[in-house]
Formats: structure tokens, C-alpha cells, sequence
């Protein structure tokens, strides 16, 4: 399992590549040991997915009792959620990849997306979702502020994504715009329904 500091170092060649020095690429171990050493992202993440998925369960259980299904198996629900969507993602980056002309780029796509999945979580874990709790309620001002702070969730990661595609493939604007947005919608497409059919969506009246 690759230590801390070595994170840190990949972290900050990832800083690199989105403000546009090339020079953050050679930071990455493409190779195949690299490709596979990457998934280790998935266990720094754990911790933070475990408490996604305790937080999801208490904010389910506020809005409709669940009785018959105990609280371990909807958290081991909730991971394999978010365990899924991580693939889901992963996935969608190798074909519309293929798709698009990207192969040559795929390897070091997916590294960059394993190891960029860490410090993305933590923050809207850490940060958004304790603001989003704060801040919930009914009236008008409650709305605004949850939608504000979603869209700022949402957006950062969206330019850095789109900052790390414009130095790494580079091309058109129309082409990395139309991989970025259907590696997006289908992703969100699959994650959904299987959100939907694991009984895992907060029915909010």
C-alpha cells in the first residue's frame, strides 16, 4: 500500500496537470503495477465511505422508518453503492475513451481518476455535506443556500476535471466536452438505478 507521503506527491502532480504543466504526468506510474497500485485509492477512501454511508442511513431513517431492514445491511448497501459508482465511473471512462480516440490516454486516465477519487471525497464529506446538514430546513433560505453550496460542490471538481482533460488529450473543446459530459451522464444514469433498486433513495416529500 503506497504511504501517505507518496499520495501527497501523486496529489500534487494532479495539481500540476490542472494548472496546465504537463511536467505532473511524469509524476504517475502508468505501467502495469502503477495501474494496479492505483486501486489502493480505494482504502484511503474506506473510512470516508463508511461514513457516507452511516450519514446516508441517518438522513433515510428521518424520513421514513425502515424496520424491516436493520442498520448494518443498509450501510453494506450503501457501500456497495458507492463501491459500484466507482466502477460505473471507471468504466465509462474506458469505453467513451475507446469511443472517442483516447486509448493511447486511457492508463493514465484511470490513474488519475483513482488517486484524484481521494481528496475529492474527503472534501465534500469533510466540508459540504456538515454545511448541507447546518444549513437544511424547509424555508425559502434553506433551499437557496443547499443549492449553493451543491452547485460550488459540483463545479470545482467539474473545472479541475476539465483543466486535467485540456492538458492531457488536449483537441477540441466540442470533443472533451462531449466525453466529459457522457462519462458523466452515464455514469450518474447507472449509479441512479442502481440506487433506486438497492431501496436506497431518500424519498424527500
Amino acid at each position: 500500500m503506497p504511504r501517505l507521503e507518496e499520495v501527497r506527491f501523486l496529489w500534487g502532480g494532479l495539481w500540476q496537470v490542472a494548472r496546465g504543466d504537463a511536467r505532473g504526468l511524469s509524476l504517475f506510474d502508468i505501467s502495469d503495477e502503477g495501474l494496479t497500485r492505483s486501486f489502493w485509492a480505494l482504502a484511503y477512501c474506506l473510512p470516508i465511505l463508511l461514513l457516507n454511508a452511516i450519514l446516508l442511513r441517518a438522513a433515510f431513517i428521518e424520513v421514513i422508518p425502515d424496520p424491516a431492514r436493520g442498520h448494518i445491511i443498509f450501510v453494506f448497501q450503501a457501500l456497495v453503492l458507492q463501491l459500484a459508482s466507482w466502477a460505473f465511473v471507471l468504466i465509462c471512462i474506458i469505453l467513451f475513451g475507446l469511443a472517442f480516440g483516447y486509448r493511447p490516454l486511457l492508463r493514465p486516465m484511470v490513474v488519475m481518476a483513482n488517486w484524484g477519487s481521494v481528496p475529492i471525497l474527503y472534501a465534500i464529506a469533510g466540508l459540504v455535506q456538515p454545511i448541507l446538514r447546518l444549513t437544511r430546513g424547509t424555508g425559502l433560505l434553506s433551499w437557496m443556500l443547499n443549492m449553493s453550496f451543491w452547485i460550488v460542490a459540483i463545479a470545482i471538481p467539474l473545472y479541475l476535471i476539465w483543466r486535467i482533460l485540456l492538458t492531457l488529450v488536449g483537441g477540441p473543446v466540442w470533443k472533451r466536452g462531449g466525453f466529459l459530459f457522457l462519462v458523466l451522464a452515464a455514469s450518474l444514469w447507472a449509479i441512479r438505478t442502481l440506487e433506486i433498486s438497492l431501496g436506497l433513495n431518500i424519498p424527500y416529500p
